[in-house]
């Protein structure tokens, strides 16, 4: 029987250069430290495919495997592609959310931990104890309604699988105000804010144009958070505001998500159309997407500008960190368009049933166009479907830059 640890390096390069699918380099590099080897020999020297893939929502009732479905075999725009089932039973159960490449996980124990979803790497995040202060140990079934109440988004700084200098960041609380913790904190810390029962925050982003957290309020008022400072807070005002010749254009319901893209902030309007249930009825019956408006951020004096196209670039939005690609870099994946999952996570939304998940597409920026972007159905009353950035994450270092548990 052939020893496939000993082949030539050669060859196993020549190997690497035909796989398609990002899992499938988890794969490779899993077989023997030879193929590991020769998988971080070509990383460094090549570009991994790195196209974001489609996390399904978890089935009711499955087992520990969760889909991912790759847009990297679309043979088209718009549906296309291949569903791969992924074995991940740290996430069984649980509330999830994506950012820089790595799951963040929250359980009915209330304990919150950074997953990587390819090698199934876990760290432990402060426990959610420290930031409410209600003695809540556990979370009873049905859940929906707790987990919503308790976070709407979060996001890192960077990957933990490159630095342990890094910083997470939640938007937490009926009143959606943020929190953060560094690695090896054994707390969150609550950020301060002018007026805290007033400054409602809908989504954030780590700007690396100059290492600061942005975020924005319902009001389209965009904050700044320096999280070097010994004393971390807000900015007490707005940095910059959506104009209100810009504003205007945005519907009443609407959300609104922040992508650091080409070096600039963008700002993005998701222009909902609600269906609400007959007088004297409970929640939303049915809501959709009926269009984007991007802005491209006025920061340091600069003028807000309304963006008609966004060029090559495809943006990646829903339950995870915003997400900016070169779009011609990527296999399967199309310019000019904004790639969004369902995460219009209103507690009501939670009253439909089968839960979050319905809401998805590809919006075509060139003609206004909305085509699906998945197949099939995959809804969820905990996490609907989101993106993630495959990152390999398979340095030797780190083991050194996170405690893995």
């Amino acid at each position: 029987m052939a020893d496939w640890s000993n082949l030539h390096h050669d060859l196993l390069v020549l190997i690497v250069r035909r796989i398609p699918l990002y899992d499938d380099f988890i794969a490779f590099g899993g077989v023997c430290q030879s193929w590991r080897f020769s998988l971080k020999q070509y990383s460094t020297s090549q570009r991994i495919p790195k196209t974001p893939c489609l996390i399904l929502a978890e089935k009711e009732g499955s087992s520990y495997l969760r889909g991912f479905f790759s847009l990297n075999l679309s043979p088209s725009k718009g549906i296309g592609g291949m569903t791969r089932q992924v074995l991940l039973p740290q996430a069984y159960g649980k509330m999830c959310f994506s950012s820089q490449g790595w799951l963040i996980t929250i359980g009915k124990n209330l304990r919150i931990k950074l997953l990587h979803p390819f090698l199934r790497l876990q760290i432990k995040l402060p426990h959610m104890r420290t930031l409410f202060h209600q003695k809540i140990k556990h979370l009873d079934k049905p859940v929906t309604w707790s987990y919503a109440a308790f976070f709407d988004k979060i996001v890192l700084s960077a990957s933990p699988s490159e630095t342990s200098d890094y910083v997470v960041m939640a938007i937490y609380g009926a009143y959606e105000k943020l929190a953060f913790c560094r690695h090896g904190d054994k707390s969150w810390t609550k950020i301060r804010t002018k007026f805290p029962f007033l400054e409602c925050f809908l989504d954030v982003v780590y700007y690396n144009n100059n290492n600061k957290f942005y975020c924005v309020d319902n009001q389209g008022g965009v904050f700044a958070c320096d999280i070097r400072s010994p004393d971390p807070g807000l900015t007490s005002t707005p940095v910059t505001t959506l104009p209100e010749e810009l504003a205007h254009r945005i519907s009443d319901v609407a959300l609104f998500y922040l992508v650091e893209s080409s070096e600039t902030l963008l700002l993005v309007s998701q222009q909902l159309d609600l269906l609400v249930p007959p007088v004297g009825g409970v929640g939303i019956n049915e809501y959709w997407t009926k269009g984007f408006i991007v802005f491209e951020v006025g920061l340091d004096g600069r003028e807000w500008k309304e963006l008609k196209s966004l060029d090559n670039r495809a943006l990646f939005l829903g339950h995870n960190s915003s997400i900016s690609v070169e779009a011609f870099d990527y296999s399967g994946c199309s310019p000019n368009c904004i790639y969004f999952t369902d995460s219009f996570s209103d507690s009501s939304n939670m009253r439909i049933p089968g839960g979050g998940g319905r809401d998805m597409g590809i919006y075509n920026m060139l003609d206004g166009s909305i085509q699906p972007c998945y197949p099939g159905q995959s809804r969820s009353n905990v996490t609907p479907p989101m993106w993630v950035v495959p990152s390999l994450g398979m340095t030797n270092s780190l083991s050194k830059v996170a405690p893995l548990v």
